[in-house]
């Protein structure tokens, strides 16, 4: 929005309030920081507070409270809520292991040999090749 030298920002104002008693109560029963923080701001603007008042008492700046009030004004008590907790992620790029157990359990290791398919096995090597394990690593001997 471009404003003239001699134009002002209109005051931004709640539309249709609740009382500042319903907002204080919202504020206090909000277990999430962020919703709590909206409440907050809202709640000491319908007391009167000035939107500078409110972004230096709250350590936010005058925009972010601005936007609060736009939320609060195009959606309402809803609108307060924080939507990145229903944000779920994108879904993992690689295929979810099974969740049943293997066909053959883990024994113990002979010595010398590691215990379940070696890397070679797993990489499409043949059966049988593969160097033998030892505790230090390679070289380790």
């Amino acid at each position: 929005m471009q404003l003239a030298k001699h134009q002002r920002r209109p005051r931004l104002e709640l539309k249709n309030p609740p009382h500042p008693d319903n907002l204080h109560a919202r504020y206090r029963d909000a277990q999430d920081p962020v919703e709590r923080a909206r409440w907050h701001a809202l709640w000491l603007l319908a007391t009167g507070h000035s939107i500078p008042e409110v972004a230096k008492t709250l350590g936010y700046s005058q925009r972010w409270v601005r936007t609060v009030v736009h939320r609060y004004n195009q959606g309402g008590m809803e609108a307060m809520t924080d939507l990145r907790h229903r944000n779920r992620g994108k879904p993992p790029s690689f295929p979810q292991r099974s969740k049943r157990p293997s066909a053959k359990p883990c024994r113990l290791p002979i010595p010398g040999m590691a215990c379940g398919p070696s890397a070679t096995q797993r990489s499409g090597f043949p059966r049988g090749w593969g160097a033998p394990w030892t505790p230090g690593g390679p070289g380790a001997g």
